[in-house]
């Protein structure tokens, strides 16, 4: 049966924002502009899992629990580390205000931490700040009121061009608020985003993100036999998609609109998330989770290969526009070395196919949902007794 887990892997997101204040040179008293540096750390905390995995750590600052799950968050730079799916990637934030004004800032990730620098935005008076992130990951978005509602009590977020299957996980803002200082957060819950911002000092704000894709992780390990003769260094991950077993292809872009509605009950602020194909895209093809560039590899090591091991799991993520498929393959690429140091093979890949449907008792492809496979290499002569298929490995997905 499927359980609902309290996990960490990147689901709501929480962004522990400094706001810097610094006047401009020709300040005036009508001038209430300035330039504007925010600095950001991310944390994290649950998806709804499909079945217990692990544990996690969390940073020196003691992030809020979710109201409902009441899950502790992690840092998100120290999560699915092999991919850095939202480093380096930029926060899409709308700065509104009643009367239908707003304005907009990137919030680019910079010397470990997101940072906004504007000297064009107005920062004296309440904002509802309204956004996402990956802003990559989208080809246009825009907010707007709800019909016969004003910013300060929700707004709609309209999504364009957002990619099928992606290995960032997207997530919009469900709550924000000034804090008190950089490690007191006032109170943050989701379903609040008004910002009281005065114009001088320091403030620090806080943002809280939710997910509004599905996830896939993929734990990979070696067999044992295996890893004591020969090491697998894995070079490449795709996923492509598909609508059905006759692997009729999905459409490669989606148009998503989220409709966001304040509240002071703790509760989400998600009303409805409505996805539909753009149908002006093309047909999907395989999509790159995760590529060794020889360079830039992990946060804590960027020139380390992931070396698949027994007895080790390293795993890696795949979200996808929910409700819409059920069926993937997953194309992997290996390097396959002796003991010695050796290269045997080059470029080995495997595929498998799957539909979850056959992988889990229950199915529900929603938003926030993370399925996990165990994925393990091995070679493919304890099922062929050929000894020169050690060197070409196989996949098997559980």
């Amino acid at each position: 049966m499927s359980k609902e887990m309290k996990y960490s892997p990147i689901s709501l997101l929480l962004l522990l924002t400094a706001l810097l204040l610094v006047a401009c040179s020709d300040d005036t008293e009508q001038d209430k502009r300035r330039t504007v540096t925010i600095k950001a750390q991310a944390c994290s905390s649950s998806y709804y899992e499909e079945w217990p995995v692990g544990s996690y750590t969390r940073g020196d600052w003691t992030p809020p629990k979710t109201p409902v799950e009441n899950v502790d968050y992690s840092l998100f730079s120290e999560l699915f580390q092999q991919q850095n799916s939202l480093v380096n990637k930029t926060i899409d934030a709308f700065f509104t205000q009643d009367g239908g004004d707003y304005q907009r800032g990137y919030f680019s990730y910079y010397q470990d931490k997101w940072q906004l620098i504007s000297r064009d935005m107005e920062i004296s008076g309440r904002y509802y700040l309204y956004g996402y992130i990956p802003k990559e990951d989208a080809d246009g978005a825009a907010v707007g009121q709800i019909a016969s509602k004003v910013y300060s009590e929700g707004a709609k977020l309209t999504l364009t061009g957002l990619n099928a299957i992606t290995p960032s996980d997207v997530c919009v803002v469900v709550g924000a608020k000034r804090g008190l200082a950089e490690d007191n957060d006032d109170g943050l819950t989701t379903g609040q985003f008004s910002l009281d911002l005065t114009g001088e000092g320091e403030s620090y704000i806080f943002l809280l993100f939710d997910h509004i894709y599905t996830a896939l992780r993929f734990n990979f390990t070696v067999d044992a036999t295996y890893d004591a003769l020969r090491t697998i260094k894995l070079r490449k991950l795709h996923l492509t998609g598909y609508q059905d077993a006759s692997e009729t292809k999905i459409k490669s872009k989606y148009n998503a609109v989220i409709t966001l509605e304040a509240n002071e009950t703790k509760d989400s602020p998600i009303k409805s998330v409505v996805f539909t194909p753009d149908n002006s895209s093309s047909d999907i093809g395989y999509v790159r989770l995760y590529e060794w560039d020889g360079v830039v590899n992990t946060e804590t090591d960027k020139t380390r290969e992931v070396i698949l091991e027994y007895g080790k799991v390293t795993p890696f993520l795949g979200c996808f526009v929910p409700g819409q498929n059920t069926y993937f393959k997953l194309r992997s690429t290996y390097d396959v070395y002796d003991k010695s140091g050796n290269l045997i093979r080059k470029d080995a890949t495997a595929e498998n196919i799957f539909d979850l449907r056959n992988k889990f008792s229950t199915v529900t492809v929603e938003r926030g949902h993370m399925y996990t496979l165990s994925v393990t290499v091995q070679p493919t002569y304890l099922y062929m007794l050929s000894e020169p298929d050690l060197d070409n490995p196989t996949v098997t997905l559980e």
